[in-house]
């Protein structure tokens, strides 16, 4: 077991000369006193990484709240921030940032020294778990409002969208004008229809039919070209669908 390991078990506050890490079973923050130095942040997010880092799927990025707002590379320029989200990793053994995953910067540019606290919070705070109630209530309403008629899934139950990221989809991108207005008219007169439009990289399919209980039923798919697999989605109208699931 290693010595941060060994700490850890010794209780939920950790308290080192220029900062204390305070944990929980949703988060764990790290204060630093004024005079923190490079070593002092460097050994702040060890901590934070050795106690993540197993289940690292179960926590969103950290956060870097600062005492002033501060200029930080973000996306290649210097932004002023008072607050940060952020990865850490080592490169070449020196502590690096990133806030996107394509590019990395030494946490000297992202002004550490004036960082207050360190924020990481489990997935199942309470605090996301409102916000994502909040995004599903709302991506519910706009699924709602896009059924083109009270017939067009009719049966569809807000459970069955249980993540925020279920994005709409414009299929005029997918077909000619003769395509939609064949799909504009079978959902005017609930008939059967299938469509197809095969592209230099995807290969798009439409179609929907009415169901022996009274339900009428449209689909959209994006498959990548000669495979049988890619993203699904519910069509709701003529011309929108939203995402159902990848395969």
């Amino acid at each position: 077991m290693s010595m941060l390991a060994r700490k850890q078990s010794e209780g939920n506050f950790i308290i080192e000369k220029n900062f204390t890490l305070e944990r929980s079973e949703m988060e764990l923050i790290v204060f630093f006193e004024r005079n923190f130095n490079y070593d002092d942040f460097k050994k702040a997010v060890d901590y934070l990484k050795e106690f993540t880092d197993d289940n690292w799927y179960q926590y969103v990025k950290p956060v870097c709240y600062y005492r002033e707002p501060a200029s930080i590379i973000h996306r290649n320029k210097y932004v002023k921030k008072s607050e940060f989200q952020c990865s850490f990793f080592y490169s070449e053994g020196q502590l690096a940032y990133t806030s996107s995953g394509r590019s990395g910067f030494l946490i000297s540019d992202m002004s550490y020294h004036l960082v207050e606290k360190i924020v990481v919070r489990h997935k199942e705070h309470p605090e996301f778990q409102q916000v994502k109630a909040l995004k599903l209530e709302k991506l519910w309403k706009r699924i709602q409002k896009a059924r083109y008629d009270d017939v067009t899934w009719s049966h569809l139950n807000k459970d069955d969208f249980k993540e925020e990221s279920h994005p709409f989809y414009t299929i005029q991108k997918a077909f000619n004008s003769y395509d939609m207005n064949h799909i504009k008219k079978a959902f005017e007169n609930k008939e059967r229809f299938i469509v197809k439009a095969e592209k230099e990289k995807r290969h798009y399919t439409a179609e929907g039919k009415m169901g022996d209980d009274g339900i009428y039923r449209a689909w959209f798919s994006s498959e990548y070209a000669g495979e049988c697999h890619g993203s699904y989605y519910y069509l709701l109208n003529p011309t929108t669908a939203v995402f159902c699931e990848h395969d």
